[in-house]
């Protein structure tokens, strides 16, 4: 990818006729800008990923995906918002959306005197439809930076999480209790924001609110690939008292991809 257009040939007395593969060697240097760019982090060019937004709100059967870009063989598509609603053996889908750039530009008259539309915007939208339909299934895309979600959840305590880089994240505290101190679950997380493998982290202890727990001990939590945060163990005394809060962070970087 270090093509070149070179134009220091054309001159007030020297124009240079625009041919088909001159466009074609425009728009593949585009393409391997984004390719290299996207799958430098990404990787795997057969796979979706989405760039930017995308996230749903799942509510039973409805499904609200926001705005946002998927990237996919070597092309970027705008995605509009979209609310659908699945049934049978319909899932969400991705497929493609082409239309025509019309401000001064589509139809174009060519010198044979017939019209063509050649300036294509490439989009794609987000429908209920059976698996295989579109370019790719929802469930198999992956998604390499989300914004900060707030999980909404008495456990949470101004605390958040998101994908960045291919990679959840977290931020803010989460407050345990005397039945899930020592072992049980804490969350759980949806599927587009479940690690590739299980993982394993120490929560660390930030805050008591209580004098019945000391800060002796490590908690050891660990993320499964179902989307389940739980506590596999805990090691040292203290008994579990209300309010006993854990820095989230500790839970940082675990792959998605």
């Amino acid at each position: 990818m270090s093509n070149i257009l070179k134009t220091s040939d054309i001159t007030a007395g020297a124009a240079m006729p625009i041919k088909r593969g001159t466009l074609d060697f425009l728009f593949n240097e585009l393409a391997d800008m984004r390719k290299i760019l996207v799958q430098t982090n990404a990787g795997n060019s057969n796979t979706a990923y989405i760039l930017y937004g995308l996230v749903p709100t799942i509510t039973g059967t409805s499904y609200a995906f926001t705005e946002g870009y998927v990237y996919f063989n070597s092309i970027i598509y705008y995605v509009p918002a979209a609310t659908i609603t699945v049934s049978g053996s319909n899932i969400p889908v991705f497929k493609y959306n082409t239309t025509s750039y019309t401000t001064n530009a589509d139809p174009v008259l060519f010198s044979d005197n017939n019209t063509y539309n050649v300036h294509e915007i490439r989009n794609a939208t987000i429908s209920a439809d059976v698996t295989g339909s579109g370019f790719f299934d929802w469930a198999n895309v992956k998604y390499f930076n989300t914004l900060w979600k707030d999980e909404s959840t008495s456990r949470f305590l101004n605390a958040y999480w998101r994908i960045y880089n291919g990679n959840l994240q977290f931020k803010g505290l989460i407050q345990a209790d005397t039945s899930t101190i020592n072992s049980g679950s804490w969350f759980n997380l949806p599927t587009y924001a479940r690690p590739a493998e299980n993982a394993i982290r120490e929560a660390r202890l930030v805050d008591i609110g209580s004098s019945t727990l000391t800060h002796e001990g490590i908690t050891v939590l660990k993320i499964n690939t179902t989307g389940l945060v739980e506590v596999v163990a805990r090691y040292g005394t203290g008994a579990a008292g209300t309010g006993a809060r854990f820095d989230l962070t500790t839970l940082n970087n675990i792959p998605l991809l």
